[in-house]
This record gives structure tokens, sequence and C-alpha cells, in this order.
């Protein structure tokens, strides 16, 4: 396992790349996610949408779509 400094996220951040994505968050919030903590946020997402309404569910972004914050 990494450990990465750079993520917002809670680990572990088992990845061999060190590359952090920004992912919004909500209003002029984002955060700064490894690919590890990005797939678990998402799997999160994935879950919490069957709760949801369809106008209240969350987007699911690729990671490809997010804008690179730190490449190392």
């Amino acid at each position: 396992m990494t450990e990465n400094l750079n993520c917002d996220g809670p680990g572990p951040h088992n990845q061999t790349s060190l590359e952090v994505r920004i992912l919004n968050i909500g209003g002029d919030s984002n955060a700064i996610l490894c690919l590890s903590c990005f797939a678990r946020a998402m799997l999160f997402r994935k879950r919490r949408n069957k709760d949801l309404l369809n106008e209240n569910q969350f987007k699911i972004p690729e990671w490809s779509s997010l804008k690179i914050y730190l490449s190392v």
C-alpha cells in the first residue's frame, strides 16, 4: 500500500501512482482524491442513488473526466 498525503480520502491508497484528481462535491466545494478513494466514493454514490429521487441523485463521473490536480 502507498500513503498519499495529497488525497483527501481516508485510504487505503492501494495504487502505485500518487496522482490525484479534483471531484466536485457540490456548490463550490471539491475533494482531491486518488483513484482508490474515488472508486469508493463512486460506489457509495451508486448505492445511495438507489434511495434517492432522480432529481436528488449524485452524479457519477468517470475518473478520466476529472481534472488532474497533481500527478507524480
